[in-house]
């Protein structure tokens, strides 16, 4: 989960966008979070798919927080 402002405080998952198995391009919307009262769309940090979901929408999380598992997206 990456610093969003300056807020400290926990932020809420409202929204998964992407699910387990999806190929997600970087940049792409993985999930949305509420900050304080502001809700804010999560992108991907990098191409490949999307292996394993760490938090659960309602949850809350602190910055630094692993929400997914991304594998890289390889062609050979």
């Amino acid at each position: 989960m990456p610093q969003i402002g300056d807020s400290q405080d926990p932020y809420e998952v409202l929204e998964w966008c992407a699910h387990t198995g999806d190929l997600v391009e970087e940049g792409m919307v993985l999930c949305t979070v509420e900050v304080g009262k502001a809700t804010v769309d999560v992108g991907a940090p990098t191409s490949g798919r999307l292996q394993t979901i760490f938090v659960k929408e309602g949850q809350e999380v602190m910055p630094g927080t692993v929400l997914c598992e991304l594998s890289a997206n390889l062609a050979f």
